[in-house]
């Protein structure tokens, strides 16, 4: 397993070759399942070493992917005929592979932030997160509702667990509770059906630490061509 110490809160799983990532992040919390195409799952953590890993090894790509809260995954998820292949370590990164048809994470709290998106800026942020707007009775203020936390890894890539714990609580006008509203699917998805399947396969990041710190190893589907 993760070897776990006290700055260890949060792990994550990393999206590859997706067309359209957006979509992607908000039905896999919607959904709140994963089915990865190679039947394996790896979990990276933590995310400041897992972010300046890949940015160094896919320097033209966005990371895109799912956070949880470790402890909640490991009283609540479920695998599917799971079972543990590998842990590994390089450096501070840690990553464990597990062979699973399906990882279940229905039992997590998206309002708590037990699982939560990484997204490349605010932009695309709050594409993911946006949930209609809200107008206070009194002030007629307005707010932008939410339905799932996330990171931004344009102002998140260099903070450690504490920190991202800090940045999920957000402030009234992010992640604030007056502000969150139950997820309705026409709501996230006004245009683009969730899937005519009942659930999308994705290709998902499963180097070793190690491979994702050697940046002397690209081949054509490293370079941007064919992720995101």
């Amino acid at each position: 397993m993760i070897q776990r110490n006290h700055k260890i809160q949060y792990v994550f799983v990393v999206l590859r070759s997706c067309s359209a990532p957006i979509n992607d992040i908000k039905t896999i919390l919607y959904e709140k399942q994963i089915q990865s195409k190679d039947g394996v799952i790896t979990f990276y953590t933590p995310y400041k070493e897992l972010f300046s890993a890949y940015r160094a090894k896919f320097y033209s790509s966005d990371m895109w992917g799912i956070g949880f809260s470790l402890e909640a995954l490991q009283k609540k998820a479920k695998c599917t005929n799971g079972m543990r292949l590998f842990a590994l370590k390089d450096g501070e990164l840690q990553s464990i592979s597990i062979q699973t048809s399906l990882f279940d994470f229905s039992e997590l709290d998206l309002k708590t932030g037990e699982a939560f998106f990484v997204a490349p800026s605010g932009k695309s942020s709050e594409q993911i997160w946006r949930n209609g707007i809200k107008t206070d009775a009194t002030t007629k203020k307005q707010y932008k509702q939410w339905w799932c936390k996330g990171l931004r890894n344009d102002v998140c890539s260099w903070k450690c667990d504490g920190e991202i714990a800090v940045f999920l609580e957000g402030v009234y006008s992010r992640f604030g509770w007056m502000n969150f509203k139950e997820v309705d699917k026409n709501d996230i998805f006004p245009v683009t059906k969730l899937f005519d399947s009942p659930h999308g396969v994705y290709s998902l990041l499963n180097l070793s630490p190690q491979e994702l710190h050697d940046v002397e190893k690209r081949n054509p589907e490293d370079n941007g061509a064919t992720l995101f």
